[in-house]
């Protein structure tokens, strides 16, 4: 049974709970959960909602907070729409 974690999107594909999650997620466009964890722990940086790229995944952050990872926006936030370099560069914050 999925979690629904405040403000997240219906369509949020950390925790496929609803049709358009699963279909978010079967399409294979956005990163999974381990590949944003792997670059929140590199980088500092926070994978951003794929409805407002101003705000964090709430779905992401949800899962963070249930597991006791510290997390924050200091660094800002990765997009869809950000290039591998773009993750990795200290001066890019989105």
């Amino acid at each position: 049974m999925s979690v629904n974690y405040k403000g997240q999107c219906k369509c949020c594909p950390i925790h496929p709970h609803s049709e358009e999650g699963m279909k978010a997620d079967a399409t294979g466009c956005l990163p999974s959960f381990y590949e944003m964890y792997k670059w929140q722990q590199e980088t500092g940086k926070i994978w951003a909602c794929h409805n407002n790229n101003k705000k964090p995944c709430s779905g992401f952050v949800g899962v963070l907070n249930e597991k006791g990872i510290d997390w924050n926006t200091n660094k800002g936030f990765i997009t869809e729409s950000c290039t591998t370099e773009e993750i990795y560069n200290p001066n890019s914050v989105k």
